[in-house]
């Protein structure tokens, strides 16, 4: 196994004045100087391997912090680099904000959606990352590294090892300037830790003195963000002061007769990133223990019935602790322990999700992972196969999910959102005499919707969904929540019945939408299809 510290380089000159550097190079600020100070202490006492970086300034001189004090030489890659950001490269953030705002704003939050005259395109600088990392890993197996990058690269490095999708990576934040992320790295698995540390920037020696600058006009060239007003400048004594670097509102953390106060921008898109990068660290420096937590994702079984079956296990554990946490249509159960380091802890958690995994069986379909469309998507790549739909009371959210994700051009092939009975019959196939039998609400409907939903796509996998999401029950006085799920494969069709009760709509919608992805996932993994859950554990949602 594999240690590798994945670290940010420190504030350069391009950070300070708002600048897109890409791969242009930029020399070190004063205030990246003491950032690199307080990296060097962080790392003081930890073994370090092997170093490598980036082979552009900003990231040589910041791993100057561990390669230096140990003695060690630095390995300098290209494949490191940051994205290169074409024509908008050595511009000002202002200046682009002007000249292409519809592109700033895909960068900013829509990054599948950007494209810039001679760019690096988002996924590239993903294979590469992940190319470099897995090289540097098999060049040390066994070993610890630090590995010095970019802020854009490492947040898609990370969103790749994690499983989150280029359309969801603007739910996750860039590391503060020097922010540390551990990996681990066994053959080709690479695991991420933790991410995104900074709390080596709370230190008093470093944060003393520091203030938060005035800048120009966004609209001025040279720099990108407007003044700061006096009334947002103004903060309590000996306060530890927090950057916005998508705001104008700055926040503070102080201690008052023994109380920490944390004071964050209202808006929310500020407030969190503010709290991703320098609450949560201050935070994480009032104390000496690391907490790392595992989520543990099942669909199955309800809040309540979860909570009765793992009751006597979650009373008698501390640390490591266990937690239920109810999401629309599945529980998550979060392990959570607390130790002097992220490694420790984790040392600690391996069994504990082991053995919970192994005792809730195949409710559970994953850990750390997001949804179960993106376990579906993983699943079918890793076989080759694609699905298809027709959707009926759902109107399109299986869809929806699943071209959600990067790469679902890949696994799905299309489908057929059939409100009107009629369009089931001349669009799907269902024969007209089945729908008069039988109606368009019954196992019949669902079952021949799903095989024709494959046949009509030539998918290998079709998915159907019928059924009463209400506020009434249908013209045959079928019952809102009366739903059911089919499924065709190569090896058959399956059917399975929710009498879900009078929900809500779109709370009848979500749960289908959950069942027929877990009959996905089941007929992906070989286990039976129509079962919700199998054996003494499972209970009916």
């Amino acid at each position: 196994m594999t240690t590798i510290y994945l670290i940010r380089h420190a504030e350069a000159e391009g950070n300070l004045y708002r600048i897109a550097q890409g791969q242009a190079n930029s020399s070190i600020t004063d205030r990246g100087e003491r950032q690199i100070q307080a990296l060097a202490r962080r790392f003081a006492d930890i073994p370090i391997d092997a170093v490598y970086a980036s082979d552009l300034y900003r990231t040589c001189a910041t791993a100057s912090a561990i390669y230096k004090p140990k003695g060690l030489p630095l390995h300098r890659r290209r494949d490191l680099r940051e994205i290169c950001v074409g024509v908008w490269e050595e511009k000002t953030w202002g200046e682009i904000a002007r000249q292409d705002p519809a592109q700033l704003e895909n960068f900013n939050h829509r990054l599948h959606l950007w494209h810039v005259e001679g760019a690096e395109t988002p996924q590239a600088v993903q294979t590469r990352l992940l190319a470099a990392v897995r090289d540097i890993a098999a060049a040390n197996d066994g070993k610890t590294a630090a590995v010095f990058s970019h802020g854009c690269a490492i947040r898609l490095l990370l969103a790749a090892l994690q499983g989150i999708p280029l359309e969801e990576l603007g739910k996750t934040p860039t590391g503060s300037n020097t922010a540390v992320s551990l990996l681990r790295a066994e053959g080709a698995r690479i695991q991420v830790v933790w991410r995104d540390d900074a709390s080596h920037l709370t230190d008093p020696a470093f944060t003393q003195g520091c203030t938060v600058k005035q800048r120009a006009n966004g609209l001025e060239p040279g720099l990108y963000f407007r003044p700061l007003a006096r009334e947002q400048a103004e903060f309590p004594a000996d306060c530890t002061i927090f950057d916005n670097p998508v705001g104008t509102a700055p926040g503070c953390a102080f201690e008052a007769e023994g109380v920490h106060v944390l004071m964050l921008p209202g808006p929310p898109f500020e407030m969190r990133t503010m709290l991703q990068n320098w609450a949560v660290p201050y935070l994480r420096g009032l104390s000496k223990e690391v907490i790392v937590s595992h989520d543990i994702m099942t669909f199955g079984l309800g809040e309540s019935p979860m909570e009765d079956l793992m009751r006597e296990r979650i009373s008698r554990m501390e640390n490591p602790s266990l937690a239920t946490y109810a999401k629309p249509s599945e529980v998550r159960l979060r392990a959570t322990a607390k130790a002097d380091s992220a490694a420790a802890a984790e040392d600690m958690l391996v069994p504990v999700v082991r053995k919970v995994t192994d005792y809730l069986g195949d409710v559970v379909y994953g850990v750390d992972v997001p949804n179960l469309e993106t376990v579906c998507m993983t699943h079918l790549k890793e076989k080759g196969w694609t699905f298809a739909t027709a959707e009926s009371c759902t109107g399109g959210q299986i869809a929806a999910r699943i071209t959600a994700l990067s790469g679902a051009s890949s696994v799905y092939r299309g489908g057929v959102v059939s409100y009107w009975t009629s369009v089931k019959a001349e669009v799907l196939g269902v024969s007209q005499t089945l729908l008069d039998q039988y109606g368009a609400v019954s196992e019949e409907c669902a079952r021949s919707m799903a095989e024709n939903a494959r046949r009509i796509t030539g998918a290998d996998i079709g998915l159907s969904v019928t059924g009463v999401a209400g506020p009434d029950p249908d013209e045959r006085n079928n019952p809102v929540g009366l739903v059911y799920v089919g499924l065709a494969s190569p090896d058959g069709t399956w059917c399975r019945k929710l009498e879900l009760g009078k929900r809500r709509r779109d709370r009848i919608q979500d749960l289908a939408a959950n069942h027929a992805y877990d009959m996905l996932r089941r007929c992906l993994t070989g286990l039976p299809v129509e079962q919700s859950g199998t054996g003494k554990h499972m209970e009916k949602l």
